[in-house]
């Protein structure tokens, strides 16, 4: 029962400071060439509440590719879509685009 308390308080927080991480590493930050590793295989648990949705595990890139696991929380606004990360071509060079709720 606490659990259940301590994730409908803590997975919305966790999500949103997520969100507030921003979606696009600097061209300075950028890893360069270097393209993330193949996903990983992310164990999805038991939903923890009719109104979460499973946002997908992905590697970020932090000075070095990180994984960062899938979690359920809520959607951040209704009719809110999961974009994965990918390269985008920005004047002469390349920059990682974190994946991110649009």
């Amino acid at each position: 029962m606490l659990n259940r308390i301590i994730l409908r308080k803590l997975l919305p927080v966790a999500a949103g400071l997520a969100l507030l991480s921003g979606c696009v590493v600097e061209p300075s930050q950028a890893p360069g060439p270097e393209a993330p590793p193949p996903p990983e295989a992310d164990v999805v648990p038991p939903q923890t509440d009719l109104t979460f949705v499973w946002t997908p595990g992905y590697w970020d890139w932090r000075g070095h590719w990180a994984w960062r696991h899938g979690y359920w929380g809520p959607r951040p606004h209704p009719g809110a879509v999961w974009v994965q990360g990918g390269w985008l071509h920005r004047g002469n060079h390349f920059v990682w685009s974190r994946p991110h709720w649009q």
